[in-house]
């Protein structure tokens, strides 16, 4: 029984002479992978695609094909893609946010993100908290928080700097309160000033050179006692070593995550005239079941994950 669908199948020139010269068909691979059968990763290595293959997560295995010689086969999360390469061939490629998002537009709302499936039940909490009238989502991306917030009747306005982004999130925002605009966080915000009663930024931050000015554009559109919402990669799972990043055929994207800690974001928000109302720290085990295999649930359960600050704007 096929687990999965393999998609559009690709293979590097390297993987193709190298299967020409051992003979071994590449059909009966990919029947094995999509079969579940992957008899060159040990016991670990095999529970966990197996747990990936049943919960829509990148599944990547290697199968050796001649003597010293391996096969690594690896298919998509949504399954749109299967690529074929030599182990070596694998590449970690950096790039800069707006290049990786550009990327990653389509795919980011079919790719489960344990991120966002830890930190939007939280945030989505606090908003229905708020009941904000004018809401400024900053760094807005698809637009979940602004379609949702634009389905309650809110009125919203919603910049990126990624017009992949905003050409999805123009598609699903058809016939709301919704407003978009191409900006960068990095700028100064296209508003006036105290133009807002709320601010959320989620999952954005961390991507930023400029905390200070950023926070301070925010305060600046806010009206006295409007409320900050923001999220962010912790401090901690970057400083582990975690980056947000995307798989590629053949490749891991990774895009920029600053290295402050989480003491810089309290800081900065109270250095720019916010009052921190709540500080979350959310962690591995916060995330819903089905987005980590089990045994890394087990190893990093502990482990900060997701930041959340609501900050209010002093008077």
């Amino acid at each position: 029984m096929q687990l999965f669908e393999i998609g559009h199948l690709t293979i590097s020139d390297g993987a193709e002479q190298a299967l020409a010269e051992s003979g071994v068909s590449l059909d009966s691979l990919l029947e094995q992978h999509q079969r579940g059968i992957w008899p060159d990763e040990d016991k670990s290595g095999q529970q966990e695609n197996r747990f990936r293959a049943e919960h829509g997560l990148l599944v990547m295995a290697q199968y050796a094909i001649a003597d010293d010689n391996m096969l690594l086969i690896m298919t998509a999360a949504d399954r749109s893609w299967t690529h074929v390469l030599l182990p070596h061939e694998f590449q970690r490629v950096e790039m800069s946010a707006l290049e990786g998002y550009a990327y990653w537009a389509e795919r980011y709302d079919r790719d489960p993100n344990p991120l966002i499936a830890a930190e939007e039940p939280v945030i989505s909490q606090r908003l229905a908290a708020i009941t904000p009238q004018y809401v400024l989502d900053a760094g807005t991306g698809t637009g979940r928080y602004a379609i949702a917030l634009g389905k309650q009747g809110v009125s919203v306005v919603g910049i990126d700097q990624s017009p992949e982004m905003l050409a999805l999130l123009l598609c699903h925002s058809q016939h709301l309160p919704v407003t978009l605009l191409r900006a960068s966080l990095e700028a100064p915000l296209p508003f006036t000033d105290q133009q807002f009663d709320c601010v959320v930024s989620a999952l954005v931050l961390s991507h930023l050179h400029d905390l200070t000015f950023t926070v301070s554009e925010f305060k600046r559109v806010l009206r006295p006692g409007g409320d900050c919402l923001i999220s962010v990669f912790h401090p901690d799972a970057i400083a582990f070593g975690w980056r947000a990043s995307v798989h590629a055929p053949g490749m891991i994207l990774r895009m920029p995550n600053d290295s402050r800690t989480r003491n810089d974001y309290v800081e900065t928000f109270n250095a720019c005239d916010f009052s921190i109302a709540e500080v979350i720290d959310l962690r591995v085990r916060d995330t819903p079941p089905g987005y980590f295999p089990p045994a890394f649930h087990e190893q990093n359960n502990d482990l900060n994950f997701c930041l959340i600050i609501h900050a209010v704007s002093t008077k």
